[in-house]
This record gives structure tokens, sequence and C-alpha cells, in this order.
């Protein structure tokens, strides 16, 4: 995490395929013909503590 980003590496798996990727909220990926985005993180503001993956709720959308 950076000041006003947030960047998570995300494991995107299919039947015959498998890649991780670094999904940015609010930007699109798109591999293989699919588009993946990283639509919401909670808490927005003000987290527990940096790092503390389990405070964090991720929400992705494929389109």
């Amino acid at each position: 995490m950076q000041a006003g980003t947030i960047t998570v590496s995300t494991r995107i798996t299919a039947t015959h395929w498998a890649q991780t990727a670094p999904l940015t909220l609010g930007k699109p990926y798109d591999v293989l013909g699919r588009t993946y985005e990283l639509v919401s993180v909670t808490p927005g503001n003000a987290p527990p503590s940096v790092g503390d993956t389990a405070a964090y709720r991720f929400v992705f959308a494929r389109k």
C-alpha cells in the first residue's frame, strides 16, 4: 500500500492456466480475453495497522 493506492498480488486461475497479477484498486487488468478488477477494499480509512491483511476485505470483479 502507498498513499492513495492499493495494489494486491492476486492469483487468477482457470482450468489450464494460472497467473499472479498485481491488481490495483479501480484499474482493470486484462488477461486472455477477460478483464479483472479490484473493486473494493475495506476498511477504507485508518486500518488497525498497515500490513495486517486480516483487517482488510477485498472484492474482485470479472467483467
